[in-house]
């Protein structure tokens, strides 16, 4: 097997989430990026930053979309893994794929 090894890339991305329903718009802006090590052998990572508008609690996670009931004065509904109403979300990750 022959071929060059690409010594690093770079993606951005830029994603709009308008959750209609009562929760709000949520841009996201995310940055990933490859090293290669050897043909077989890559460093990856990525990061992501989602801005949530006033009303809106999407997380980096994805989670559902819909009528707000997470950190809802009304439902009392709360949630660990996505933001309050109004707050970000800030995530990284980094590893790296080798390829037999």
């Amino acid at each position: 097997m022959t071929g060059q090894v690409n010594p690093a890339t770079l993606t951005d991305a830029v994603y709009h989430a308008n959750a209609n329903h009562g929760n709000g718009n949520a841009p996201m802006f995310t940055l990933a990026g490859t090293y290669g090590l050897s043909k077989q052998t890559l460093l990856c990572s990525e990061v992501g930053y989602l801005r949530n508008n006033a009303i809106s609690n999407r997380g980096l996670n994805g989670g559902q979309y819909g009528a707000n009931t997470i950190d809802d004065p009304a439902s009392g509904g709360t949630s660990s893994s996505e933001p309050r109403c109004g707050h970000s979300q800030f995530a990284t990750f980094a590893g790296k794929t080798v390829t037999f």
